[in-house]
């Protein structure tokens, strides 16, 4: 695969992430306002269970964008050899 290929490829890869992160933050924000809104009103009738699997959720989700947050860094950042690449041509 030439070159000018993969870099095309990685651009299509970075955007998609890009909005998938958006969509998951998205979504995290959501669910994290619409459980604050309804934990008040349901404590005690069982609802330590689910604020501890929520909770559970919001971790692993946060630790997904972060690591989707340093991919994207890496992605970004040139290497080395592109530098070599480039002053070559």
């Amino acid at each position: 695969m030439a070159n000018a290929e993969i870099n095309e490829s990685l651009q299509t890869l970075l955007g998609s992430t890009e909005r998938a992160q958006n969509g998951i933050e998205s979504a995290l924000e959501s669910l994290r306002a619409r459980w604050f809104a309804l934990r008040e009103h349901y404590l005690g009738l069982g609802a330590e269970d689910v604020e501890s699997e929520l909770n559970i959720v919001f971790a692993q989700t946060e630790r997904l964008i972060e690591a989707l947050e340093q991919w994207q860094d890496i992605c970004k950042t040139p290497s080395p050899s592109d530098k070599e690449v480039s002053d070559a041509t």
